[in-house]
């Protein structure tokens, strides 16, 4: 439990430069996520917005209870969180961490 506290506090204070308690959503996510699959030269904030993010929270994946195999490239870590989130609409208000956590386990269930 202490280590899911220490990801959550870690994770909320992930990305690029914010407002202080700004919420960040899987529809907010989701958007920076297309951008960059739309034109990642034009849209280099929301490209390292979503990546670092996703990585973040990859990098973790022991502590959420997803358990990838070999290695997973970005595109791949964007797949599935786009894919997951276009899948699951009504967790577009959710707090972005919900949603990817969410799409990890899914993808990559421990067995």
């Amino acid at each position: 439990m202490i280590k899911h506290l220490a990801l959550i506090a870690l994770l909320s204070t992930a990305g690029t430069a914010r407002a202080e308690g700004e919420f960040r959503s899987v529809q907010d996510l989701l958007y920076d996520c297309h951008l960059e699959a739309a034109d990642s030269f034009k849209n280099g904030t929301h490209y390292g917005r979503c990546i670092g993010y996703l990585e973040a929270v990859f990098d973790a994946a022991s502590l959420i209870h997803a358990c990838p195999s070999g290695a997973i490239t970005y595109g791949q870590e964007m797949a599935i969180f786009t894919n997951w989130a276009q899948r699951n609409p009504k967790t577009w208000r959710e707090y972005q961490l919900f949603g990817v956590i969410q799409a990890y386990q899914e993808a990559w269930p421990c067995k």
